[in-house]
């Protein structure tokens, strides 16, 4: 009886350590959004989202590093755009217009101001 009950002294602090050990974390489920900082590409630019984090995040262009996830403080100006030739300005101006019903977003895509 005595080495029943010190068997059964010893087993329940294991079980305590193996219930108390922490669980290894999934990866974030990619489905949930993009994380602040990772890439996007030229057809996402301007494109608002919900980030991992919760946040409103804006895939815009950042000079030597490509399109990226970053918080959203509004459209930016379409990098190609900004040395476009005014007759293609315009021709995507009016594309723009044609899907979009916010004028103000497809004025700063285009011409990069409001």
């Amino acid at each position: 009886m005595i080495e029943q009950m010190r068997r059964s002294l010893v087993t329940i602090p294991l079980v305590l350590t193996i219930a108390a050990a922490p669980v290894a974390r999934a990866d974030p489920d990619p489905s949930a959004g993009p994380a602040v900082g990772s890439m996007c590409t030229h057809a996402q630019q301007n494109t608002v989202t919900t980030a991992i984090s919760g946040d409103q995040v804006r895939c815009v262009a950042v000079y030597g590093q490509g399109y990226v996830w970053l918080p959203d403080v509004g459209p930016q100006q379409d990098p190609r755009m900004a040395e476009a030739p005014p007759e293609v300005q315009a021709n995507s101006y009016n594309y723009c217009l044609a899907h979009s019903d916010r004028p103000w977003e497809c004025h700063m895509i285009i011409y990069g101001t409001p």
